[in-house]
């Protein structure tokens, strides 16, 4: 009763050169300075330069391409058939944290909104809720 288990090994990167690093390294290195050279320029010009949404969203396009030259050149994830079980774990790693961290966000954004119980924020959410203030006081 011999047991025959299937093991595959690891994907080979040898065939990674040194340009293929540094040219990632680079390109990191790149978008790193565009998007804190954004930051300090909209800093400096009190917001005159770029509107703080474009900011937002100019960085954060920054930072997904950050993401996917980071994956491509120091992690070798690709579209080959031979990586696909790292690159389906790694989309189910990115899916777990980002429910982590939107569903704490969320959590934290009902708790901030129901706890509040100076006299602004009770204004506020009768306000939003469309609450009478008067019938509010009467029960």
């Amino acid at each position: 009763m011999s047991k025959s288990t299937i093991i595959t090994p690891l994907p080979n990167h040898a065939h990674a050169s040194v340009a293929t690093y540094v040219s990632g390294f680079v390109i990191s290195v790149a978008l790193t300075v565009g998007a804190f050279a954004l930051v300090m320029a909209y800093d400096a010009s009190d917001g005159e330069i770029l509107n703080q949404r474009v900011l937002v969203v100019t960085v954060t396009l920054f930072a997904v391409a950050q993401l996917a030259v980071q994956s491509l050149f120091f992690l070798h994830l690709s579209g080959k058939r031979s990586l696909r079980p790292t690159v389906y774990s790694t989309m189910f790693t990115v899916a777990t944290l980002l429910t982590i961290v939107i569903g704490s966000i969320w959590i934290m954004n009902n708790l901030n909104y129901n706890m509040g119980h100076d006299e602004g924020s009770v204004q506020y959410i009768q306000d939003k809720e469309n609450i009478d203030s008067s019938h509010a006081k009467n029960h």
